[in-house]
């Protein structure tokens, strides 16, 4: 009987030191997976937040090209926009100088002709002036021939 107390009392060793092994490997076990849960976690969080961030740049990259997309063309629009402006711009210009040129054209050949008519008009103010002058000088000589027939007249009559 003692003998069966003692297999019964080591049996009780066994199980108690098998049920006290159990416990600390269920606990490791515990503690392993709640270890290797919060690095998993961790590990899933970061690849979570670098595929978050990876979707962010690219959004990013996308609002960047759209926004620079967006500004090239109202610049290439302004541009051209200002060639047109330019463009006009020195259209009018060149059809002002036209124009221009063709008044001053017609202002000089008006100028001209005044000059010349000018010119024949002082030219016939010359002949008329010389015309004049013979006639006066002409009436003048028939005045004085005149007067010294008149005075050889009245010497002839103071004579007789």
């Amino acid at each position: 009987c003692r003998r069966y107390i003692n297999v019964k009392r080591f049996k009780r060793l066994v199980d108690f030191k098998n049920a006290r092994r159990n416990i600390i490997f269920s606990k490791t076990l515990i503690i392993q997976r709640v270890y290797r849960g919060s690095v998993g976690r961790k590990l899933a969080n970061q690849v979570k937040q670098i595929k978050f961030n990876e979707k962010l740049n690219k959004h990013k990259l996308v609002d960047m090209l759209i926004k620079n997309y967006s500004i090239y063309k109202t610049k290439k629009i302004i541009n051209e926009k200002i060639k047109l402006k330019k463009f006009q711009i020195e259209k009018i210009i060149k059809i002002q100088k036209i124009i221009r040129g063709f008044i001053v054209r017609i202002n000089f050949n008006e100028i001209k002709y005044e000059i010349l008519i000018n010119r024949t008009r002082a030219y016939i103010i010359q002949i008329q002036l010389v015309w004049r002058m013979k006639l006066a000088r002409n009436q003048l000589k028939r005045l004085i021939y005149n007067k010294k027939l008149l005075d050889m007249k009245k010497l002839k009559c103071c004579i007789v």
